[in-house]
């Protein structure tokens, strides 16, 4: 199999390319820009079996919205193979971020032909450090986390399995499906990640922000302590054959 994997060098991608690697799957990048000439060359003259499209702006400006609905849209227009797409838990909210996101999930549940969408809130490590959580309590002393903001997500090595596993499977999968885990808060998923990855940082009840981003209807879940066991010993390993 071999497999384009776009924003290599972000969360999700990195973390992909590194499983992928891991299980041999031959894995093509680049570093061009989309919507650059060059960009659009490698996508044009990629003849495998699937790309998976990890590049997102998160806190996109009018410019760099684009990037979240109409890169989808034109994978999904332009290639004959399998392309998968990640969903998010926050398209349903005010903002541009998830307008974008919903903008593409749309497009590929109604006219899409060759995209299936991982629906899920990702936790990983980065490649470069960034303040997202799972980096941002591995670097701090003390942090405040509400207890009333809900989450049930997966961690990126999960999504990269689940997707390797709807690549070889494709035709048994529907095109939205939605991973993660059971629904903690914040504060308890904070408290999990410094129990398994044994973290020096103190970390406090806080209940200013309530917010529930929980998804229904999970049809593959896996208790986020022991995806987060998995990742733990899989970064170990990756690290020692480095």
């Amino acid at each position: 199999m071999e497999v384009l994997i776009l924003g290599h060098k972000g969360m999700l991608g990195s973390m992909v390319h590194r499983y992928y690697e891991q299980e041999n799957i031959k894995c093509i990048t680049t570093d061009h820009k989309w919507p650059s000439k060059e960009f659009k060359n490698i996508i044009k003259n990629f003849k495998g079996d699937a790309i998976i499209n990890g590049i997102a702006i998160t806190n996109p400006n009018k410019k760099e919205i684009a990037i979240n609905h109409e890169l989808p849209k034109y994978l999904d227009q332009e290639k004959n193979c399998k392309i998968i797409h990640p969903g998010t838990d926050s398209e349903n909210e005010v903002g541009l971020y998830a307008a974008s996101k919903f903008s593409a999930s749309y497009y590929i549940n109604t006219v899409g032909k060759n995209t299936k969408i991982i629906r899920s809130s990702i936790i990983g490590p980065e490649l470069t450090p960034k303040p997202y959580l799972f980096e941002y309590i591995k670097n701090m002393s003390r942090i405040n986390l509400s207890n009333k903001a809900m989450w049930n997500g997966s961690t990126t090595l999960f999504w990269a399995k689940f997707s390797l596993n709807l690549l070889k499977n494709w035709d048994t999968y529907e095109v939205d499906t939605t991973i993660g885990s059971e629904c903690n808060s914040k504060f308890e998923l904070a408290n999990i990640i410094k129990d398994i990855f044994k973290l020096k940082i103190d970390i406090l009840s806080a209940d200013e922000i309530v917010i529930n981003r929980c998804l229904k209807q999970l049809k593959h879940k896996t208790p986020i302590r022991e995806q987060l066991i998995d990742l733990k010993d899989f970064i170990y390993i990756y690290n020692q054959q480095k």
